[in-house]
């Protein structure tokens, strides 16, 4: 199902467009972690050390200071869909919803 832009009580298709490359989608979620998640960057491409050797794509802290790790997060929030009208997330692929709100344990589920 499309998205649509509500301009002046007329309906208008979105474009999707996707990202060519997983590290797009990261830097822009990075660039705005407060506004969408209210959490706050620790480090980007954070190193997990050599006993696990990988590393967390975003490390970051919730507003009450609960580490929030990136990792597999970013495939999931490329499926992610918002519903204006009923203000709600959804997964077209899974058919689950969150509220908003609840975004960061949505895409940790």
């Amino acid at each position: 199902m499309p998205l649509f832009e509500i301009t002046d009580q007329k309906l208008s298709v979105l474009t999707q467009s996707n990202f060519a490359l997983e590290k797009n989608l990261q830097i822009l979620v990075e660039g705005n972690l407060e506004t969408v998640f209210n959490c706050r960057l620790v480090q980007s491409e954070f190193p997990t050390g050599v006993q696990h050797s990988g590393k967390v794509d975003t490390l970051a802290l919730s507003e009450d200071d609960n580490p929030v790790i990136f990792r597999k997060m970013y495939e999931r929030w490329s499926h992610l869909y918002y519903c204006f009208r009923d203000d709600i997330i959804f997964d077209p692929q899974t058919g689950e919803t969150c509220q908003p709100e609840s975004l960061c344990e949505f895409l940790r589920s």
